[in-house]
């Protein structure tokens, strides 16, 4: 059995989906609703194998031939599908700007004129 395909099991799936297409509550009169409407039907099916090679390794100068030749396998696999990474890209986090908070200026004694009337925001009060 050294070296020899085996396979030791598979799956195999049909699918049907039926689906109906057509001029809303019309298509569903019965009788005349195939006037108005439309069945569309899909089949698939698939595959799924698993097949299995033992090797028999006796001695370590078998194992170490062994994994020279799988890594002599691998070096057939293009570079950029070995370094390619198939998990998504995340986008990256940018934290919101926000502005600083300006306190309001408030004006002292001296620069408001005698008789002027000035107005003050928050609260403040005016001469």
């Amino acid at each position: 059995m050294n070296g020899q395909t085996v396979v030791i099991g598979g799956l195999i799936d049909h699918q049907m989906e039926k689906v109906r297409t057509g001029i809303p509550i019309l298509k569903d009169i019965p009788i005349l609703g195939f006037l108005f409407g439309n069945t569309r039907e899909r089949h698939a099916s698939s595959e799924l194998f698993l097949f299995l090679t033992p090797y028999i390794v006796a001695t370590d100068v078998d194992a170490e031939l062994f994994r020279q030749r799988i890594e002599d396998q691998q070096e057939t696999i293009p570079p950029d599908v070995q370094s390619r990474n198939l998990t998504p890209p995340v986008p990256p986090v940018i934290p919101p700007v926000i502005p600083p908070v300006i306190p309001p200026v408030i004006p002292s004694e001296e620069s408001c004129s005698p008789g002027v009337i000035s107005y003050l925001p928050h609260g403040g009060a005016s001469r």
